[in-house]
């Protein structure tokens, strides 16, 4: 595409500068939802390792109190898993809820 001198991208080619101005708002606002959506993707990973990696850890230490070997561990690591897919169907539902619905 050429530009003249003294004309900014849209003015001249059918696009009024104020729509110009819009459509630039609407790729800032799309760009700031999708790197919020990634983050939030990213901080259920986390929040599933750790879930887990907790749940197994406090119940080895229980384990080693009360000696009873892989009970508590197994119990506390089915634990962190629940709780880790508890967090995914979380993040899931809440952003398909954000979607907007498909026509």
């Amino acid at each position: 595409m050429r530009v003249e001198p003294g004309i900014r991208p849209g003015e001249g080619y059918g696009i009024a500068p104020e729509r110009w101005r819009i459509d630039e708002q609407e790729d800032r606002a799309e760009r700031k939802k999708m790197w919020r959506t990634a983050a939030q993707v990213g901080a259920v990973g986390l929040e599933m390792g750790i879930a887990v990696a907790l749940g197994y850890l406090a119940g080895a230490w229980v384990d080693g109190k009360l000696g009873t070997s892989p009970t508590f561990g197994l119990i506390g690591l089915a634990a962190g898993v629940g709780a880790a897919g508890n967090a995914l169907w979380r993040t899931a539902r809440k952003l398909t809820k954000d979607q907007d619905p498909t026509p």
